[in-house]
């Protein structure tokens, strides 16, 4: 078998590669594609590399791809349920609610795993001021003028940044100040209406406003999420059924 030099350089790239018959055998490197005609197995590596690998690279890109979106979904759904599982036990995530400090508890599962779980307490030096922010909005103050109101005296109120109407707002309409720990009140960021909501069994931590306080703020600012006599649930903390076999627990009465 003989052996021939590489391809002669043309500008900054070789020549493509061909390889061809030689009277002494078969060698894998030769002249210019346009020196002798293109044998059988030339034709077979340039179809190889031009149709056959590039449809399996993309075959391949495809089949990882829906294998990583796959794992992914896997534990997304995994979190969710956990923390869903964990707002029905009472346990708090993410960062504590004005009015509220955390808590830490270590736990020990059925299997042995310890995990660092926490629960709302009250912070003396907000929580004052919760019960305060209802009754202005009942008395017939919108968030903008409370916010204000609270602005203007920050030694009296503490604010948690800086009191805003988007803050207030978000507080009249938290329901973690009932004492429950409340999932789902979103849905891909679109508020939810109380029917939706799940709730965790039992009072998970000390309430900072009553009942009507609540709901009468919130089906102010929220008038569309107010039940039709159809969809209420159970006047009192209760499991109820929604036909897609979800459960939601309605918490107190509205």
């Amino acid at each position: 078998m003989s052996t021939t030099p590489q391809a002669r350089l043309t500008g900054t790239d070789y020549d493509a590669p061909v390889v061809v018959e030689h009277d002494d055998g078969w060698a894998p490197w030769s002249e210019s594609v346009t020196d002798k005609p293109r044998p059988v197995r030339t034709w077979l590596y340039r179809f190889v590399c031009e149709v056959a690998w590039p449809v399996f690279v993309q075959e391949r890109h495809r089949l990882e791809t829906a294998a990583i979106r796959g794992y992914q979904r896997e534990l997304a759904f995994r979190a969710w349920y956990r923390r869903y599982l964990d707002a029905i036990d009472g346990w708090w995530a993410g960062p504590p609610p004005y009015g509220y400090q955390v808590h830490l508890h270590r736990v020990t599962d059925d299997e042995g795993r310890t995990r660092t779980l926490r629960r709302l307490v009250p912070d003396e030096d907000c929580a004052r001021v919760v019960p305060v922010i209802f009754r202005w909005h009942l008395d017939g103050h919108g968030p903008s003028a409370i916010a204000a109101r609270l602005a203007a005296e920050p030694d009296l109120y503490p604010p948690p940044r800086r009191w805003t109407a988007k803050v207030v707002r978000g507080l009249l309409t938290n329901p973690v100040y009932l004492g429950y720990v409340v999932h789902g009140r979103t849905h891909h960021g679109v508020p939810q209406p109380p029917r939706q909501w799940t709730w965790s069994l039992d009072q998970a931590h000390p309430a900072l406003v009553g009942p009507a306080q609540f709901w009468g703020t919130y089906h102010r600012l929220h008038p569309g999420h107010r039940a039709r006599p159809a969809e209420a649930g159970p006047q009192r903390p209760g499991v109820a059924s929604t036909g897609c076999g979800a459960v939601h627990h309605d918490g107190p009465p509205q």
